[in-house]
């Protein structure tokens, strides 16, 4: 049997693809394999409830959950003292809401619980067989966990072969790890499934896996082997690839009995791919980003395939949420995959989550919302025209409201971001986002705040390092997950510490990021969303109703105005307006009466204009206010009222 092992601190309800998907792979090729989600196991020792808070500051904070396995990872002191990395992961320490003596109960973690867990783990494999062959398949944050494991097998069972891969082990990061530690006989350093089948296959009959491109090795000598280096996989690969195989996800989790809490079927999202790489990114890759570090280049699976897999997870599990991996949907899946979508729905109830780009038309917004695609994350990193082609988004801030306006009228839920700290932004950038916010109260808020931009393994803004930053360095918190007198971590971290250039003081931000949580704060706890909705009446009148200062004001709109309105319902040029009453009603207005209609409407903050081009932001009066689940963020809280199990 191949062993391939998932360790904390990955997501109770967000199963890994890359196991799953390594499994029926290995499955379709007649090799038995299992993926052993042993992030259930850790998960029911120390509270569900505390697990998956820990799990959710991956990437934001100090990263506790790393350094509980530190110990047994390294087995020996370095780094800052215990008090002091705790003392420096105090955000994380004041969200786990229901442990008392917060230091005290990660003390008994690290100490006792770790080194019994993985005990546990080594036996549990040991139960199924003779072990021949582990693979860690490593996301971000659970990477020492991983090592701790594999320290531990390849100690007791020297024969065995230990190996790793996934994004943590990308690029050089994966070749200083296995240079430095020597219970790791190989790891992939970039996509694999190419050449998946046959590395596990040597493996597993004892055989260097030479030949294989990005695969590092030890040859029998213990030294490391000369290696190809990794290339993206073809689109003809990524179509040839099987439905991933999720059942020993959903046998972890009754192992524990999370199936049998009310909701948890419901919180459980199942992710799926469609395409790699960035399409967009092929053009402009955004200064941030550090996605597709070892595979930019695009490539689509065919509509017919990504159906077929969604049906196959509609069929075969208790779940009505999906998520793409992908970076970017596909325009071409407009004509193709969403059409089917509305025409064969997956399941009743089903919705899906995909990353977009959003400078789309009305049309195409009402497509996604047809096709049960409630959910987008559509890279609207600012609502500043200016600060978006600071970080080469290739989109203004009238698309960006636009996208957002369509997708509450057609209830699909828009995840995005107000970054700040960017090189090269000024001060009014944010003067005018703080005029701008007030106008946008009834639209869904940023949830992830306001963040400073980071710098990220990967992206240009890490590339171009004497450009925009100085100084780079890797985050503070890995001096206590990585010895570093045997770790380099400059080649292993992908989180960045910089002196950012061309930015500005951060007393600069302190105003609009205390917007945005009061934004925040009136879509999680107001009974009431603030109200900009229009009602058309029969004498071809029209009604607005304001409320988003929170004293309701209506305005009455005359037929002129009311057809002048809905024809600013999408960005419109003023110059294409004249034309445009024409097509839709057949009648004409002056010029200066457009002009001055529109100058009210914007004075009263009823519509927005960008460069000529205008945007009403009243939302249909039948526009239905979201579900108190999505206003308050508790889609991932599995169950409210879980024990702590550690006393």
């Amino acid at each position: 049997m191949i062993h391939i092992v998932n360790m904390p601190f990955g997501s109770l309800t967000h199963p890994a693809l890359a196991p799953a998907l390594i499994k029926a792979q290995l499955c379709n090729a007649g090799m038995h394999s299992k993926v052993f989600n042993f992030n259930f196991d850790f998960a029911k020792l120390i509270g569900i409830g505390e697990y998956e808070t820990i799990a959710f500051f991956k990437g934001i904070e100090t990263q506790i959950g790393e350094w509980l396995f530190a110990k047994e990872a390294w087995r020996e002191p370095f780094g800052p003292s215990e008090e002091a990395f705790m003392e420096a992961g105090k955000t994380e320490l004041e969200n786990i809401l229901k442990v008392q003596n917060k230091q005290e109960w990660l003390l008994k973690i690290r100490n006792e619980i770790v080194p019994s867990f993985l005990e546990s783990c080594l036996n549990f494999l040991l139960q199924t067989g003779e072990l021949q062959v582990v693979g860690f398949s490593c996301s971000f944050f659970q990477t020492i966990s991983s090592l701790a494991l594999g320290r531990l097998i390849k100690e007791r069972y020297p024969q065995v072969k230990v190996v790793y891969g996934g994004a943590c082990f990308h690029g050089e990061m994966g070749e200083e790890l296995i240079t430095k530690i020597p219970w790791i006989d190989a790891v992939s350093t970039g996509e694999a499934d190419d050449i998946m089948v046959e590395y596990f296959g040597s493996l597993s009959a004892n055989r260097e896996p030479a030949g294989l491109q990005g695969i590092i090795y030890r040859n029998r000598n213990g030294s490391l082997a000369d290696y190809i280096p990794n290339k993206p996989v073809s689109s003809e690969v990524l179509e040839s690839l099987p439905t991933p195989d999720f059942s020993d996800f959903f046998e972890g989790a009754e192992r524990i009995g999370l199936l049998d809490i009310e909701g948890y079927k419901q919180r459980v999202v199942l992710p799926f791919e469609s395409s790699r790489g960035c399409w967009w990114g092929e053009k402009t890759h955004c200064k941030f980003c550090g996605l597709n570090g070892v595979g930019i280049g695009y490539r689509l699976k065919s509509a017919g395939n990504t159906y077929n897999i969604l049906s196959e997870y509609a069929a075969r599990y208790p779940v009505k949420y999906y998520q793409a991996a992908d970076n970017n949907l596909s325009m071409s899946y407009f004509d193709t995959l969403l059409p089917r979508l509305k025409n064969e729905p997956l399941s009743s109830g089903a919705k899906i989550y995909y990353s977009v780009k959003p400078n789309m038309s009305r049309m195409q917004i009402k497509q996604l919302a047809d096709a049960g695609i409630m959910f987008v994350q559509p890279g609207i990193e600012s609502l500043s025209s200016h600060l978006l082609k600071l970080m080469g988004k290739g989109v203004t801030a009238l698309q960006n409201i636009f996208y957002m306006k369509c997708c509450r009228e057609y209830g699909i839920t828009v995840n995005w971001n107000n970054l700040i700290r960017i090189p090269g932004e000024k001060k009014e950038d944010y003067t005018e986002l703080l005029n701008l916010f007030p106008k946008l109260l009834h639209l869904r808020p940023p949830y992830g705040g306001s963040p400073k931009i980071e710098c990220h393994r990967f992206s240009p803004y890490f590339a171009a390092t004497g450009k925009y930053i100085e100084n780079r360095k890797p985050q503070a918190w890995y001096s206590g997950l990585y010895p570093s007198d045997k770790i380099d971590i400059s080649r292993v971290a992908y989180y960045f510490d910089a002196d950012w250039k061309y930015t500005l003081n951060e007393k600069e931000y302190k105003n609009v990021i205390a917007a945005v949580l009061e934004w925040i704060r009136i879509w999680r706890e107001e009974p009431q969303l603030p109200q900009l909705s229009f009602e058309l009446h029969k004498n071809k009148s029209m009604t607005i109703i304001d409320s988003r200062s929170g004293k309701p004001v209506a305005h009455t709109l005359n037929p002129d105005e009311a057809r002048l309105y809905m024809i600013i319902s999408d960005p419109i040029h003023i110059k294409n307006i004249c034309a445009s009453l024409k097509n839709s009603y057949d009648i004409q207005m002056s010029s200066s009466y457009i002009e001055e209609t529109l100058a009210r409407f914007t004075e009263h903050g009823l519509a927005l204009e960008e460069c000529g081009k205008y945007l009403g932001l009243a939302l249909p009066s039948e526009t239905a206010d979201p579900s108190a689940v999505f206003r308050k963020g508790n889609l991932r809280k599995i169950n409210n009222q879980e024990k702590v199990c550690i006393k």
